[in-house]
């Protein structure tokens, strides 16, 4: 099935300033995530030390250290023991990333073989 985009003409009008304050916001704000003060801390340089299930440990250090890298820009290093977790900021710098080259999509017309991909 295909999709046809028909062309159609946006009619807009301009607002003022106060009716755009009384306009709610489109999305709510989001509810603090469950790292945020313990990362904040380890950010500051402190070291924190979590009580954790063993079973979930692993699972935690994955979270952390991707909330961490994504949005604090910093690498984080773990200590266990029994059931507790240190956790402290790297001194290791995050290395950027390259960007993968993508090929472009295309859509196929109606009836179409699919392409061969080469090897």
């Amino acid at each position: 099935m295909a999709f046809r985009q028909e062309e159609y003409v946006v009619e807009f009008h301009e607002i003022s300033e106060k009716e755009w304050e009384k306009m709610p916001p489109a999305l709510p704000p989001k509810p603090p995530n469950q790292w945020e003060t313990l990362l904040a801390a380890v950010a500051a340089g402190k070291i924190v030390r979590v009580k954790v299930h063993p079973d979930r440990i692993k699972g935690m250090r994955i979270g952390m250290a991707r909330v961490a890298a994504s949005r604090l820009n910093m690498k984080l290093e773990f200590r266990t023991e029994g059931d507790e977790l240190a956790i402290r900021r790297s001194d290791t710098p995050i290395e950027p990333k390259e960007p993968r080259e993508r090929k472009p999509r295309r859509q196929k017309a109606k009836g179409e073989e699919p392409e061969e991909e080469e090897a």
